[in-house]
């Protein structure tokens, strides 16, 4: 659960935010992951796709440091 809202650093991160990047990992709420990920969709031989996720630290499209907020 987010405190507050997400903030980018260009206009790119916020169009792409949940769809090919995000906290955890997409459509898991449940998810144990606090990073902030890039999303890669892996289509599987019996037809389904499962996520791969991969934790950045810099944003891929401007080069920012990318610091999720963390608990105090």
């Amino acid at each position: 659960m987010q405190a507050a809202p997400v903030k980018w650093c260009c206009a790119e991160m916020c169009r792409w935010w949940n769809v090919l990047i995000g906290f955890g990992v997409r459509g898991h709420d449940a998810s144990t992951s606090q990073e902030v990920n890039l999303y890669r969709e892996l289509p599987q031989a019996n037809g389904r796709v499962i996520v791969e996720v991969v934790p950045i630290q810099c944003c891929p499209w401007c080069g920012e440091t990318v610091e999720p907020c963390r608990e105090k």
